[in-house]
């Protein structure tokens, strides 16, 4: 700390993580959640007889006095118990002093990227800074108030919902803040996680409509069939040749057994290679139907599951 002379007084200046007036713990903190110490000053006294320049003996006195009593509070704030922060604190305050500096702090480490920080600002500024508005806390803050805004958030020019990106980027970044003050203490839950977005009616880009999400079906509708016969990866299991040798139809039909009784691609392989070079090599326990079709020229192969899973 350094002594500096200014409008007409000499000031004490320097870092710390509590403020030099009243030793209140400052409420900045790093991407960590530790403090952050802020620089700072405070005067000392005013510039008289008694006190004629910043290098008096007097002077100094005062200076090693405060900066003592400065250690002092920092070293109590730091063997004390954490306290927890005040949930009368705005959504708003929390954001512009702690969150944002925590997230540009994080990409400075490289540990977000450039990117999603500019996200957050643009959509802050573009829809949460007013549905905020600077007065709502996180006491006050409950989930039907979340669901109401994107509920009611529609485009100006044309009186309709957004997209469904925009609603899910909306959702999550508010979640963002909100999971962040939560883990600070700030919150004691995450409102935005009881607030679901298929609730919300979104626009259909294809059509330009308004849609509402919703995965339901009526009573009368008898629940979706799954087809008997299924196509096999062709990473994995299937391929597709004009000419195909017995071997080879083997091997592939190994590897679909294989695969589909829950083997990984590396045993599968294995296994199709043993098959390849011996047809009676047995196949592992499995409920699966190999089928062959044959469509001008080319060869493919279907599984069945006779167990009906």
């Amino acid at each position: 700390m350094v002594i500096i002379e200014a409008n007409g007084g000499y000031h004490l200046k320097g870092y710390s993580s509590v403020s030099f007036k009243t030793g209140e713990p400052l409420q900045k903190l790093k991407a960590d959640g530790t403090p952050l110490r802020v620089q700072q000053s405070v005067l000392l006294t005013r510039k008289s007889e008694q006190f004629p320049s910043k290098s008096h003996w007097r002077v100094q006195e005062l200076a090693v006095a405060k900066q003592r009593q400065i250690e002092e509070w920092e070293k109590a704030i730091e063997t004390a118990e954490p306290v927890a922060p005040s949930e009368g604190t705005t959504v708003a305050k929390f954001y512009e002093t702690v969150f944002l500096p925590w997230l540009e702090e994080l990409v400075k480490t490289g540990q977000r990227s450039h990117t999603t920080l500019v996200s957050y600002k643009r959509y802050w500024n573009t829809y949460l800074a007013d549905h905020f508005n600077g007065t709502k806390t996180f006491k006050n803050y409950e989930p039907y108030i979340g669901a109401q805004f994107p509920q009611n958030l529609r485009r100006a020019e044309a009186d309709r919902p957004y997209g469904l990106n925009t609603i899910r980027r909306l959702h999550s970044y508010a979640s963002g803040i909100f999971a962040r003050a939560t883990e600070l203490g700030y919150c004691k839950h995450n409102p935005w996680r009881d607030i679901k977005v298929a609730n919300v009616p979104v626009t259909d880009a294809e059509q330009g409509g308004s849609v509402h999400r919703e995965r339901s079906r009526s009573d009368n509708s008898e629940p979706r069939k799954r087809p008997q016969w299924r196509a096999l990866s062709s990473s994995v299991a299937s391929f597709s040749a004009p000419a195909v040798s017995p071997a080879r139809a083997r091997a592939s039909a190994a590897m679909t057994r294989t695969s589909r009784s829950g083997a990984s691609f590396n045993a599968a392989l294995r296994y199709a290679l043993a098959v390849y070079h011996n047809p009676r090599f047995q196949s592992p326990p499995a409920a699966w139907v190999i089928r062959r079709h044959v469509t001008h020229g080319n060869f493919a192969l279907g599984v069945q599951d006779q167990t009906g899973k």
